[in-house]
């Protein structure tokens, strides 16, 4: 793409100084706004030169017809289903007066069909002179990731001569900007419900990632927290964590609270919470530096809550390897779906009274410790009393997602009782946690999948379910 702020043409995939950083904040940033998560193949390296001529030749012209946007993306083996997906990208954005001038004046040839009132319109901004004036691709919605662009085009009113160029001429790409236009999910991948919960959080986590990037952690960890942990009204109000000050408990529940309120007020009765936490635990991983996985939407909300069924359900941070399984097994989840959820303890911390019994070898599968690391986090946590005190779970990178937890397991350094089971008693588990400790990517996509897998499990039949309009209460 065009390092001006008007980058006007559709961008392609493989422009030659597309670095991995890049690709993957392009990706973060559609995420963002509400579109689709893929994964990025990572290993790209950044070209030794910048040649804007080049960069020209690879790009399509802002004026480009349909023949030339066709060859344009050929050359580098992308396909007429690929342009239009990918032009879809003008859904959010803006462009320079001098790169849609023509279009609106009636300059261009193949972009001249046009919807009257909105090429009078462009035209109070973009006089004779004036380029650098901007407009947006899609006036509809400029700042979420949708099927707007394409509703557009089918109404004549594509900014640029290259947008325009994908419909109303009769050629290859007219029945795909219909079907993409009817079809949000065609080229968003996600449901409709999936697309709000972005759409009414997408200020807040914007204003975070631009303008304060150590807010962007505090997010996703609070988020992370609150599907991780069954959260206790005596909870500890703060803790610091990699230099950063966590809200815990209530706070995390606020952050399910603001997305909720917001949510119900554009669509009231649709999402259930069930689905905003699994979203927002999505997201949180990705924010992280974790994989991204299509969330299975259309859970419902119980109408009662019960700590000791909860406590039935999850495992006990005491647990030992074979009452982990059984746990696990209980919900059709197998020996490895329950080591690959383990590592989303690679982020978070956890209280002194759920690692105290490790530290101070009272304990009996999870004695296996490294002395140093026992001492460390006895100066924290003691004996008697201090129960609210925190730790992390993975020291050397406490807010990246990533295999460090496994290597701690390696060393003896699992936090929880539960934590250290999973590695140092022989088996196929020592296998798996040595293997994510070394491939952090076969880590990364057996736990996408075993999230989705999770994601799967069905309430019992007879449950009483809704979906609730406050995630605090039940409605009544």
């Amino acid at each position: 793409m065009r390092s001006s702020p008007a980058s006007s043409a559709p961008a392609l995939a493989s422009s030659p100084a597309l670095t991995s950083s890049r690709a993957l904040a392009a990706r973060d940033a559609v995420s963002l706004l509400g579109g689709p998560a893929w994964n990025v193949p990572l290993g790209r390296k950044d070209a030794r030169a910048a040649n804007i001529s080049a960069a020209d030749a690879y790009l399509p012209n802002p004026h480009a017809n349909l023949t030339e946007l066709l060859n344009k993306f050929a050359m580098h083996g992308l396909d007429t289903q690929d342009m239009v997906a990918l032009s879809g990208a003008h859904t959010v954005g803006t462009a320079r007066c001098q790169n849609y001038r023509a279009r609106v004046y009636g300059y261009d040839g193949e972009g001249k069909i046009i919807d009257p009132a909105f090429a009078e319109a462009r035209r109070r901004t973009c006089e004779v002179g004036g380029d650098n004036a901007v407009a947006p691709f899609d006036e509809q919605s400029p700042l979420t990731f949708d099927n707007a662009y394409y509703k557009d085009l089918v109404a004549r009113r594509g900014l640029l001569t290259s947008d325009q160029a994908l419909y109303g001429c009769g050629g290859p790409s007219d029945n795909l900007v219909r079907t993409y236009s009817k079809d949000g999910k065609s080229i968003l991948k996600e449901s409709v419900e999936s697309h709000l919960v972005y759409r009414v959080t997408r200020r807040n986590i914007q204003k975070r990632i631009f303008a304060h990037f150590p807010e962007k952690i505090k997010k996703a960890n609070l988020i992370l927290g609150f599907f991780i942990f069954l959260i206790k009204a005596d909870s500890p109000p703060t803790t610091t964590l990699a230099g950063q000050e966590l809200s815990c408990s209530a706070c995390y529940i606020d952050v399910i609270d603001e997305i909720k309120s917001s949510l119900e007020s554009a669509c009231p009765g649709v999402v259930s919470c069930a689905d905003v936490i699994a979203l927002a635990s999505r997201d949180a991983v990705s924010l992280l530096g974790g994989p991204a996985w299509n969330v299975p939407l259309g859970r419902k909300d119980a109408r009662t809550a019960n700590v000791s069924a909860a406590d039935a359900y999850l495992p006990s941070p005491h647990a030992n390897l074979t009452e982990l399984l059984n746990k696990f097994a209980t919900h059709g989840l197998d020996a490895q779906d329950m080591v690959a959820l383990s590592g989303a303890h690679t982020v978070g911390t956890a209280w002194c009274q759920n690692y105290r019994a490790r530290m101070y070898g009272y304990d009996g599968e999870g004695n296996i410790i490294d002395p140093a690391f026992a001492e460390a986090r006895r100066r924290t946590c003691h004996a008697v009393g201090g129960d609210d005190a925190v730790a992390p779970f993975d020291e050397e990178s406490p807010l990246r997602f990533d295999n460090a937890y496994y290597r701690d397991l390696i060393a003896r350094r699992g936090l929880l009782t539960s934590d250290q089971a999973l590695y140092g008693c022989g088996g196929p588990f020592d296998n798996l946690v040595r293997t994510y400790s070394k491939d952090g990517e076969r880590f990364a996509r057996d736990f996408a999948t075993a999230m989705v897998k999770m994601g799967n499990i069905s309430p019992p039949s007879d449950m009483p379910v809704e979906v609730r309009l406050n995630c605090r209460r039940i409605n009544y």
